[in-house]
């Protein structure tokens, strides 16, 4: 009988023991992950403050790429939350993380919701410049264990646990972000983003060239010279103009693959030889309207392609700039460069 209260008293020692060593852990865990990313910071920020490319960046994609995401209608902003399911990895298994508060270009945070213990979760992600002008994201993930015992234990091996996940996202974010024009489009997208407008099929004549990407500012004489071509024809075959003259530009390669054309009623005539009818897609496209020098339209051109990358927009054909109007006149009625007026539009998904 002595020998049983030994033991049970050996016991209770030992519970007593490694509860009091349990309760000595910290209640809460931390993991933190840094990259560095070479481009500009209202890039980062966009793809970060919204959940539309959320499949692309999650945290979960090393594990599990055919996890199950679902979205509350708002994307972006206080209350925008992602939720996901997986079958394969338990660790995974049904979560969610939703934006708490967002301070754009500098970070975004979260309440997270998964199937691991702690009470309260939370996460955070954080961008700011660097000397060198890049941008240093940090992905931070907290777990309040309160007196969850042990649960503290496990905060132990947190670390391990998602560390890997946290620098995947923060890799998955960087190699989107650094595939795009490497422009900083936060000025001249300040007062005035893209929109999304419908466009109609527009038939068009037109003239095809190429250009040497190294020289993108040759594209814009060149396409003055061909629109001479096709008002010239226009005139001589008496067709009907139905709008501004256009440049289709598509990078590829070495060069610039570009269309001068101008848009016409008619479908069928005999043209010259070098001038085709063709038509211009229409459906979704993101429009900003550019008001200054020609010269500044390929800069132009790349803001638009990184903010629709940047904000989840997939691209799905051409660039189409449409010229309002060129210089000439004289007196009051003089368009100088600077009075130039140019439409852009961005095909997209």
């Amino acid at each position: 009988m002595r020998v049983i209260k030994e033991l049970l008293l050996a016991a209770i020692v030992t519970v007593i023991f490694f509860a009091v060593l349990m309760a000595l852990l910290p209640s809460r865990a931390s993991v933190v992950r840094n990259l560095e990313i070479h481009h500009p910071i209202a890039q980062v920020s966009d793809m970060i403050s919204s959940f539309k490319q959320f499949p692309l960046w999650s945290p979960w994609g090393m594990r599990d790429p055919n996890v199950n995401y679902q979205f509350t209608p708002a994307l972006s902003g206080p209350g925008a939350r992602a939720s996901w399911f997986s079958a394969k990895d338990p660790w995974i298994g049904d979560g969610s993380l939703q934006i708490e508060d967002v301070s754009p270009g500098e970070w975004v945070s979260y309440s997270l919701n998964a199937p691991w213990r702690g009470h309260t979760k939370t996460a955070d992600l954080t961008i700011a410049e660097t000397d060198r002008g890049t941008v240093n994201a940090t992905f931070k993930v907290d777990v309040d264990y309160g007196w969850d015992l042990f649960g503290r234990v496990r905060g132990m091996y947190l670390e391990g646990q998602i560390g890997d996940d946290l620098m995947y996202s923060l890799g998955k974010i960087k190699e989107k972000i650094e595939s795009l024009p490497d422009v900083d489009y936060s000025e001249d997208f300040a007062t005035a983003k893209p929109i999304e407008v419908e466009l109609q099929p527009l038939n068009v004549i037109s003239i095809h060239g190429q250009a040497a990407t190294n020289q993108p500012y040759s594209v814009q004489p060149t396409v003055l010279r061909f629109t001479e071509t096709l008002t010239a024809t226009i005139d001589i075959k008496r067709l009907t103009r139905t709008g501004p003259r256009l440049a289709v530009l598509n990078r590829w390669g070495q060069n610039y693959d570009f269309t001068a054309a101008v848009p016409i009623k008619e479908v069928e005539a005999d043209l010259p030889e070098g001038v085709s009818f063709s038509v211009i897609d229409g459906g979704k496209h993101l429009k900003i309207h550019y008001a200054g020098p020609r010269w500044d339209l390929p800069r132009q051109r790349d803001m638009l392609i990184a903010w629709a990358g940047a904000n989840g927009y997939k691209t799905r054909g051409p660039i189409v700039e449409e010229f309002l109007n060129d210089t000439g006149g004289s007196g009051d009625n003089a368009v100088l460069e600077g009075d130039l007026q140019t439409n852009i539009y961005l095909p997209v998904e």
